[in-house]
């Protein structure tokens, strides 16, 4: 029978957060022209993960981190019942989809921070943040193995739950739990939303987004006035040398 599963905040999260990394993977960063755009959408990413860990605490029955995750030893002996085919529709998120998730929100984090460093002209972190872009496709291709599989072997769709929300399981399968309401998504959303425009507005991001960062084309541009002083001055002094001379031969 159809059971309700998956509110709209975790069925957004999710669809947002994966158009948002496949775009910003294929446009990367290198690109002069697409840069900003390039860390604008890193930048709502990272938001979106915090949004999902909010949710993940105050959010639906299903969505909340309580509900699927579980000791390592389940995990892995789900695994192990999965590739025997001995597994059965599941309500909420599966042992070994609830470790992805924590390995999905943790890798944004760690891209979203090193993205922000090497705007800043730390080169460390831009190296760290090349090597994340191999992980996120590697954690992609597992993630969707994870799907392929599951839907195999359980004989379920569990991609038009997170279209619909409704995912249909067995009679016996647990009751329905009560989603939680749109005001407390609301709230959840406007709690992120400032706490990102503020951070954003104490990193500067925009000026990040233009390749502005500390030591960047913003450094250059100060550290010109003061070469065009320094040849100034030169200038002034060979003026003067020139009218010493000047003086000299008229003596």
């Amino acid at each position: 029978m159809p059971v309700k599963v998956w509110d709209l905040g975790v069925r957004l999260f999710h669809w947002s957060l994966a158009l948002l990394i496949i775009v910003n993977l294929i446009i990367g960063g290198d690109e002069a022209g697409l840069y900003g755009l390039h860390v604008w959408l890193g930048y709502a990413a990272g938001l979106l993960v915090v949004f999902r860990v909010l949710w993940g605490l105050v959010g639906s029955p299903r969505a909340r981190f309580s509900d699927f995750i579980v000791s390592p030893r389940k995990a892995v002996a789900y695994g192990g019942e999965l590739l025997r085919g001995r597994v059965s529709p599941h309500a909420g998120h599966t042992p070994l989809g609830g470790y992805m998730i924590l390995a999905l929100l943790a890798t944004v984090l760690a891209q979203v921070a090193t993205g922000i460093l090497a705007a800043q002209q730390q080169h460390w972190a831009k190296e760290v943040h090349e090597i994340l872009v191999s992980l996120f496709w590697v954690l992609i291709a597992l993630h969707l193995g994870g799907v392929l599989l599951h839907s195999w072997r359980a004989r379920e769709n569990i991609v038009r739950p997170m279209i619909t929300g409704r995912k249909e399981l067995p009679a016996a399968a647990e009751a329905e739990r009560p989603l939680a309401g749109t005001g407390r998504l609301a709230a959840t959303a406007a709690i992120t939303l400032v706490a990102g425009g503020l951070l954003a507005a104490q990193l500067d991001l925009p000026a990040l987004a233009e390749g502005e960062g500390e030591g960047g084309e913003r450094g250059q541009s100060l550290g010109q006035p003061g070469q065009s002083d320094d040849g100034g001055e030169a200038g002034e002094s060979g003026e003067a040398g020139e009218s010493g001379e000047a003086g000299e031969s008229g003596n």
